[in-house]
């Protein structure tokens, strides 16, 4: 774990304290936050009746990400960890700032588009450059395990639609396996 971003980024930074094991948040909380008790306090109770939700956990990496990374790529990395763990609606994905898509593209696999990839290109012509046969993708999308720009594919003739703000298009397969499509207009 670096404090210098080009060592270690902002987005892994962050990611490396909303990780923190459990009976180590609330001594990192002490540690390396200005928390008062009273706060730490109540964060603690609140992961008492919902551990799943992680809220100390949160706290902590905003606050740290936030006085070594600054305010901003404290947001940044807060966001592009919802969106990459599937804590957004749909409707938000498409609301992402052109600077959250680019933070995210040196985070996760991003891959050039074609050339004359467009909005009627069917989806599986990108999937297979992620390492996925036809075959493969279709059976996550039988299975609901394949998304594209946030929404399960429901069909291999699916067409990629249009992309999201900056250019992009999002592939998701499973849970946790994301990668970026980018697509930008010549006068982009």
């Amino acid at each position: 774990m670096w404090l210098d971003p080009a060592l270690t980024s902002p987005y892994k930074f962050y990611q490396f304290w909303i990780n923190a094991d459990d009976r180590d948040v609330e001594g990192y909380l002490r540690a390396f936050t200005f928390k008062s008790r009273d706060e730490i306090k109540e964060l603690m109770g609140a992961h008492k009746k919902d551990s799943g939700a992680r809220i100390p956990h949160t706290a902590l990496a905003r606050d740290v990400t936030a006085r070594v990374h600054g305010e901003e790529a404290a947001q940044r990395a807060e966001k592009a960890s919802k969106f990459i763990f599937g804590a957004m609606e749909p409707e938000e994905v498409r609301d992402i700032h052109p600077s959250t898509w680019q933070f995210l593209s040196s985070e996760i696999p991003s891959f050039p588009l074609p050339a004359d990839f467009g909005p009627q290109s069917p989806v599986l012509d990108v999937v297979q450059s992620t390492g996925i046969s036809r075959s493969e993708a279709r059976r996550l999308i039988r299975q609901g395990g394949l998304y594209w720009n946030g929404m399960p594919l429901s069909s291999a003739e699916t067409t990629a639609g249009e992309p999201l703000k900056a250019g992009v298009y999002w592939l998701r397969i499973g849970k946790r396996n994301n990668y970026l499509f980018t697509h930008l207009p010549e006068n982009y």
